[in-house]
């Protein structure tokens, strides 16, 4: 299973995906083109 979590952070919006192991994405939300690339719906 894939959690994920909005975080507010000095440099912006970040996201963040995880999973039972560990931390497996982050994405700046600003301007970014693959935002969550690889996160099923």
């Amino acid at each position: 299973m894939i959690y994920t979590n909005n975080y507010h952070s000095p440099l912006g919006e970040i996201l963040l995906a995880a999973d039972d192991e560990g931390l497996t994405g982050l994405w700046f939300k600003e301007n970014q083109k693959h935002l969550g690339l690889g996160l099923s719906e």
